[in-house]
């Protein structure tokens, strides 16, 4: 894609808007050039730089003057954004005050600016912007002789306290950046880890000794940039003992007050969904109990932040637990309820799980009405809910019409998947799809082939299955619908009995 193309992607409709208002209030230039390619580009989609050449100089391929108003632009759009984060920043109000402070003491208006050295103050420590508070406390200890300043020894305790506090704060930033980094490396070469001590080696080597590694946000943060990492390769099994313990070390401490429910509550949740992942239906549901709970103890915020999420794990826990009735009357309420706050993402998972959710109990046409109320094209879902999604969604499609007799267009839909997430799926952990629509298509071109010797050691011989403790309970559900083929079964028996193996 062109650069800038990129970059005027990134607009709302309404920064598209306001950036023309901002170019066109720049006099400078009569026709604007600048203006003209920033519509081209917004309209082109990334269209060859060449094409856009000719329309703005047409029968003059001015190549110099091309680029020349392409830097133009650049600038512009970099100017216009800088200001647009000024506007859109709070605390550029509050930082303010440095400057007036600085250009009063500058011409000898000492009182006054100590009067708003002190506000500024007060305000910085209210709002929680610690950089603010240290350069006023610089400019405060700098201007100490002044007879309105405040007591010398009094600032200088509290500077070195807020230096110290924002050493920390830049070592725990490293150690969330190393964290993160270092995961994904080792997750990525198959190393199965100790989250709890690989912590634990980083808080020793960036801040030993430092009571602020056992906080409450401290162990907040390090526990969601794990599950960041567990989420996208799909190693539950090597979490759920390293959240239950940091939240049960954090309870025992005391930590949770009112104004922490909403960590509390999330803590809840992830544990519930770990549990869940791991095929830990009994103690997924002791979790969201606790969860619902937390949701009813405090504010009614914090009961309609979570009220989405809470239905939607609810609801994925009865449908491996025998109970995909309820599973359908709980999604069914959530979609009908708009007061309900949810975002695009809850939206289109409960959708989706609605539609598996018919497909378990053989309400194929159901299924196709859900899926056809996903109505945003697949590149988009892409964009707003990733890869993964859109291929789970896309094979949901093929199978469920495959179940409604049209096999033709369940293999129009495997062809699709095919040429445009080929790349995807040869990485790990998304192989085992690729194998799963290559014995999808053999079933399609040839459904009695399912029940034959031959393909059932084709099956074995193609999937590669791990301890069940570790295997991925969504890669369970595609093979279970295999397996119910070949065994001539209902595919909800037997995805039961997958899942409830051991």
């Amino acid at each position: 894609m062109d650069k800038i193309s990129g970059i005027i992607s990134t607009l709302s409709k309404e920064d598209t808007v306001l950036f023309k208002q901002f170019i066109q209030n720049k006099k400078e230039i009569e026709q604007r050039k600048d203006l003209q390619l920033f519509e081209l580009l917004e309209l082109s989609n990334g269209e060859p730089s060449t094409d856009v050449l000719e329309k703005i100089y047409p029968g003059d391929a001015n190549v110099v003057a091309y680029h020349a108003t392409r830097k133009r632009l650049f600038k512009t759009l970099a100017q216009f954004i800088h200001t647009q984060t000024i506007l859109n920043d709070d605390r550029v109000g509050f930082s303010s005050y440095h400057s007036i402070c600085v250009h009063l003491f500058k011409n000898r208006q000492e009182e006054i600016a100590w009067h708003y050295l002190k506000k500024g103050l007060r305000l910085a420590n209210k709002n929680n912007l610690l950089d603010l508070e240290i350069s006023l406390y610089q400019l405060a200890i700098e201007e100490g002789n002044s007879p309105y300043a405040m007591d010398m020894d009094e600032m200088l305790v509290r500077y070195e306290s807020l230096v110290h506090v924002r050493h920390e704060e830049s070592q725990l930033q490293i150690i969330r950046q190393v964290a993160r980094h270092e995961l994904n490396q080792r997750l990525r070469k198959g190393v199965n880890l100790d989250f709890s001590g690989f912590i634990q080696n980083l808080n020793n080597r960036f801040l030993p000794d430092s009571p602020s590694v056992q906080s409450l946000h401290v162990i907040y943060s390090q526990v969601c940039i794990a599950r960041s990492i567990v989420l996208e390769k799909k190693e539950f099994y090597t979490f759920e003992k390293y959240i239950i313990d940091a939240y049960s070390k954090l309870l025992h401490s005391n930590v949770f007050k009112k104004e922490n429910n909403t960590i509390r509550i999330h803590f809840l949740y992830m544990i519930a969904h770990t549990c869940y992942r791991n095929k830990k239906f009994d103690l997924a549901q002791i979790y969201l109990d606790s969860m619902y709970q937390c949701m009813l103890d405090y504010k009614k915020s914090d009961f309609k932040k979570y009220e989405y999420k809470y239905a939607l794990l609810q609801a994925a826990v009865y449908s491996y637990t025998h109970a995909s009735g309820k599973a359908i009357s709980i999604i069914e309420k959530l979609l009908q309820e708009k007061h309900i706050q949810r975002s695009n993402e809850q939206y289109f998972n409960a959708l989706i799980n609605l539609g598996l959710n018919y497909f378990y109990s053989k309400n194929y046409s159901r299924t196709q009405r859900t899926f056809r109320n996903l109505q945003h094209t697949d590149s988009w879902f892409v964009k707003i809910m990733g890869q993964e999604w859109v291929l789970k969604k896309l094979l949901l499609e093929a199978i469920n019409l495959f179940e409604l007799e049209h096999p033709e267009l369940a293999l129009d839909k495997i062809k699709f998947v095919e040429q445009n997430f080929k790349a995807y799926m040869d990485r790990d952990p998304h192989k085992r799809a690729l194998h799963f629509i290559r014995l999808f298509k053999k079933i399609i071109q040839d459904p009695a082939i399912v029940s034959t010797k031959s393909f059932a050691e084709l099956v074995n011989n193609t999937f590669t299955f791990l301890p069940h403790e570790e295997e991925d309970l969504q890669a369970m559900t595609f093979y279970a619908w295999l397996k119910s083929k070949m065994v001539r079964r209902d595919f909800y028996e037997v995805l039961i009995e997958v899942v409830a193996a051991t």
